[in-house]
C-alpha cells in the first residue's frame, strides 16, 4: 500500500514507478493507493483487509504517516470488534472448510489453508482487541519457518501452494534432506499455529458471542470473587470459565493420573484445556508409571471414546508432544505424511479419525476399550519399511502391557492390528460362499469376540481413510462375512461367570443389612448385602450416583433370600463418603423417607451437556426356561445404572444376577432376569422392557 496525505495524482505517479518494476521482475504483488481515511473506510467493511492493516509497518518514506495509520486502524478495530470479530470468525471457518488444513494436505497453501500464515495475522488481530489473551510460546518460530518455506517457493517462481513437484527443491533450499521431512516439518508448524488459533478463538467467542456480551459486565464485576466460576469435573480437575484447569490443591507431580483425568474431562465435557496447564506438564519431569494403573488406562480410553471433542483435546496435547511421552512409539507416526491417494490424513490423524469413527461402533462389541485402542494402534507400524501390519502387531505387543492390559487383551490387540486389513480383503476379493474362506478368516482371529472386534475396526478404518472407501457396498460385504463367521463360531450367548460371595452373608441375621467400604489400588470396593426385594439394586445404584461415586465394575447375585453386591467405585472428585453416610442414605431410601429418583432428576437437570450422540444398544434373549439375559451397552453417565434398574423394577421383574462394567466412557451391563413367579419373562414383557429402556435412555 502506498499511503499518502491527500495528493492523489502525485501518489498515482509514484505508484507506477514502484509497482511496474516489481511486476516486470515476476514478483506477484497486491497493491493499493490510499489515504488514512480511505484505509479506515475499507477497514470498517472488510474484516480481511482490516487484519492486514493491523500489521502495517513502514518500509520507506514517512514513518509518522504510517504510525498515524496504525493508531487509527487499531482504534477503529477496538471500537468495531464486537461487530467484526463474529464476521471474521465466519471467514476463518469458510476458509478452513474450503481450503483445508496446512497440516493435513499433501499440497498445502502456505498462506490461506488453516494453520498457515493467515492465522498469525488473525491471532494478532484478536490480541489487538485487548480483550483476548493469546497463548504465548514458540509459535512465532513456527511462523518464521512457514515464512521461509513461502519465500523458497517464491524464489522458485511459484506461488503459495507447496506442490508435490516443488517439494524436493524447496527442501534443498531449506537445507532439509527429503521432501517427506520438509512436509512433516510444515505439518508440525501448521499444527502449532492452528492450535494457537483454536485457543484464541475459543477465548474470543467467550467475549464476543451474543450470549457472552449480555453477561460481560457481570463477568467483569465478579473477577474479584475467586473460585465463583470453578466447577469440579473430576478428581483434581475443574472448569474455569470454558477451560479445564487444576483444582487449587491438585499437583501434577504428586498425581501421575491427574493429566489423564484432565484429558478425559476436557474431551467428555467439550472444554478446551488451559495452555498454561499443558505447558507446565510438558516442562515437568512427571513420569507415568509402567504399566499404567487401571485408572490411567480408563481415563485414556475415556478420551478415545469421548463423543464431543476428542480431536480438539488430542490436538492440544499434540501441540506439546505429550502423547509421544506416554507412548514412545507414537513419535514415529506423528504428523507422518501419507503419499497415498486413498488417504485424506496424516498417519496420526488417520488413527485419531479411526477412533472417532469407532465411537459409532462401540455398541456392537462387548469390549469397547479394546476396539478404541485397536483403532488407535492399527497403523502404528507405518513408515518403518516392510509390512506395517506385522510391524504394528509387534509394536502392539510392546505397547499394550505398558498400558496395563493383561496377556489375553494384549494378544487380542496384536491380532486385531496384524489382521486389520484381512476382513476387507476377504470380503471384497474372495468368494464368501466358499466355506474355506470363512474358516481361514475365523482361524486367523481365533474367536467370535475377536471377529466382532475386527469387523468394527475394519468399518472404522474404512470410514476414516477417505471417500473412496466409505462405501455401503463394502460395508455390506463385510457384514456378510461377519454373519457367516458368527455361524462358524455357533453364536454362543454370553453368560456371567459364577463367583463365591457366600462369605459376605455368613453370621448375619435374616433382616440385617451389611455395608463396608475398603480402599483398592484404583479406588474403593463396596460390599453390600441385604434381604432381596424389588428395586434394591436400583436404590443402591442411585445412592452411589448421588454420592458422586463412579461405578467401574460390579457383581450382583442372590444367595438364598439375600442379595449380595460388590461394587468397585471411584469418586468423581473429593474424598468418598463415609461408610456411615452411605449406610444412612441406603436405609433412608429403603424405608421410603428419601426419594432417590427425584434427587437424581434434579442433579441431572443441572448438567449442561447434551445427550449421547450414539444410541444405546439393548439385547435380550432367553438362556433357559427360568432365566433371561438383558445386555445394555450405553454411554456412561451419572444415574445410568439407576435408570436401567429402575425400569426393570417398574416392570415387576427381578434381577437375580448382574455384571456391571465401565470401559472408558461406555458401560456394558448384563442382567439375569426373572418374573415374579421365578420364570423367564414372557415375550411381551421382554418387548415392553426393551421399548421402555430405549425410551428412557435416549430421552
Amino acid at each position: 500500500m502506498l499511503l499518502h496525505s491527500g495528493s492523489e495524482p502525485v501518489a498515482e505517479d509514484v505508484a507506477q514507478l514502484l509497482w511496474y518494476p516489481l511486476w516486470d521482475s515476476g514478483i506477484g504483488l497486491d497493491h493499493s493507493v490510499r489515504t488514512i481515511k480511505q484505509a479506515q473506510d475499507v477497514a470498517k467493511t472488510d474484516a480481511k483487509a482490516l487484519t492486514g492493516l493491523l500489521d502495517a509497518r513502514s518500509i520507506a518514506g514517512n514513518d509518522e504517516l504510517c504510525a498515524e495509520l496504525r493508531a487509527a486502524i487499531h482504534s477503529e478495530w477496538r471500537a468495531s470488534a464486537k461487530k467484526l470479530v463474529p464476521e471474521l470468525r465466519n471467514l476463518v471457518t469458510d476458509r478452513r472448510n474450503n481450503l483445508g488444513e496446512v497440516y493435513q494436505l499433501i499440497e498445502p497453501d502456505m498462506k490461506e489453508a488453516y494453520g498457515g500464515l493467515r492465522e498469525a495475522g488473525i491471532v494478532r488481530a484478536l490480541k489487538a482487541t485487548q480483550l483476548v489473551d493469546v497463548p504465548h510460546g514458540a509459535w512465532e518460530n513456527d511462523l518464521a519457518f512457514l515464512l521461509d518455506v513461502r519465500c523458497a517457493l517464491h524464489t522458485l517462481g511459484t506461488k503459495d501452494k507447496l506442490r508435490l513437484q516443488d517439494q524436493q527443491a524447496v527442501a534443498e533450499l531449506m537445507g532439509i534432506s527429503t521432501a517427506q521431512e520438509l512436509l512433516r516439518e510444515v505439518y508440525l508448524a501448521g499444527r502449532s499455529l492452528a492450535y494457537v488459533s483454536d485457543v484464541s478463538w475459543n477465548r474470543a467467542m467467550q467475549v464476543f458471542s451474543p450470549k457472552s456480551q449480555e453477561s460481560l459486565v457481570g463477568r467483569f464485576r465478579s473477577r474479584g470473587q475467586r473460585g465463583s466460576d470453578r466447577t469440579p469435573l473430576a478428581q483434581g480437575v475443574v472448569a474455569a470459565g470454558d477451560e479445564v484447569a487444576l483444582a487449587r490443591d491438585a499437583s501434577l507431580k504428586d498425581d501421575p493420573g491427574l493429566i489423564f483425568r484432565v484429558a478425559a474431562a476436557a474431551a467428555e465435557n467439550g472444554y478446551s484445556i488451559s495452555p498454561a496447564l499443558l505447558e507446565s506438564y510438558s516442562n515437568s519431569q512427571v513420569s507415568v508409571p509402567v504399566p499404567w494403573t487401571r485408572e490411567i488406562r480408563e481415563s485414556f480410553v475415556a478420551l478415545l471414546g469421548s463423543e464431543r471433542s476428542m480431536l480438539q483435546t488430542w490436538e492440544a496435547f499434540e501441540n506439546y508432544n505429550i502423547f509421544s511421552r506416554w507412548i514412545p512409539q507414537w513419535e514415529f507416526v506423528r504428523s507422518l505424511p501419507q503419499f497415498n491417494p486413498l488417504h485424506e490424513f496424516t498417519v496420526d490423524r488417520h488413527l485419531v479419525e479411526c477412533c472417532m469413527r469407532g465411537q459409532d461402533l462401540v455398541r456392537s462389541v462387548d469390549r469397547p476399550d479394546l476396539l478404541l485402542v485397536a483403532c488407535l494402534l492399527h497403523d502404528i507400524g507405518k513408515g518403518r519399511g516392510g509390512d506395517h501390519s506385522l510391524i504394528g502387531a509387534e509394536l502392539t505387543r510392546e505397547i499394550a502391557p505398558n498400558l496395563g492390559f493383561d496377556a489375553d487383551d494384549t494378544s487380542t490387540l496384536a491380532t486385531l492390528v496384524e489382521h486389520h486389513l484381512l476382513m476387507a480383503d476377504i470380503a471384497t476379493k474372495r468368494d464368501l460362499d466358499d466355506p474355506v474362506v470363512i474358516e481361514q478368516l475365523c482361524r486367523a482371529v481365533g474367536s467370535l469376540r475377536n471377529l466382532e472386534l475386527l469387523h468394527a475396526l475394519t468399518i472404522a478404518d474404512s470410514r476414516a481413510t477417505g471417500a473412496s472407501l466409505r462405501s455401503k457396498w463394502r460395508e455390506n460385504l463385510m457384514g456378510d462375512a461377519l454373519r457367516r463367521g458368527r455361524a462358524y463360531f455357533g453364536n454362543v450367548p454370553r453368560v456371567i461367570d459364577p463367583v463365591d460371595s457366600s462369605w459376605m452373608t455368613s453370621g448375619l441375621s435374616p433382616e440385617e443389612i451389611h455395608l463396608s467400604i475398603n480402599p483398592e489400588s484404583d479406588g474403593f470396593a463396596i460390599h453390600f448385602t441385604a434381604p432381596d426385594q424389588k428395586g434394591l439394586l436400583a436404590s443402591f445404584a442411585g445412592v452411589l450416583a448421588l454420592n458422586r461415586l463412579q461405578v467401574r465394575a460390579a457383581r450382583v447375585e442372590n444367595i438364598g433370600p439375600r442379595a449380595v453386591q460388590t461394587w468397585y467405585v471411584r469418586p468423581l472428585f473429593g474424598e468418598p463418603p463415609s461408610q456411615a453416610k452411605l449406610m444412612t442414605d441406603v436405609q433412608r431410601v429403603l424405608n421410603g423417607t428419601f426419594d432417590v429418583s427425584e434427587q437424581l432428576a434434579r442433579s441431572q437437570g443441572s448438567d449442561k451437556r447434551g445427550g449421547p450422540r450414539i444410541a444405546p444398544e439393548i439385547e435380550i434373549h432367553e438362556v433357559s426356561d427360568t432365566q433371561t439375559v438383558l445386555e445394555v451397552r450405553a454411554h456412561d453417565r451419572k444415574g445410568l445404572l439407576f435408570d436401567i434398574t429402575a425400569v426393570i423394577a417398574e416392570r415387576g421383574l427381578m434381577i437375580t444376577g448382574s455384571k456391571i462394567s465401565t470401559l472408558g466412557v461406555d458401560a456394558v451391563d448384563v442382567f439375569f432376569l426373572r418374573d415374579s413367579s421365578g420364570n423367564s419373562p414372557s415375550e411381551e414383557e421382554q418387548r415392553d422392557l426393551v421399548h421402555e429402556l430405549r425410551r428412557r435412555l435416549t430421552a
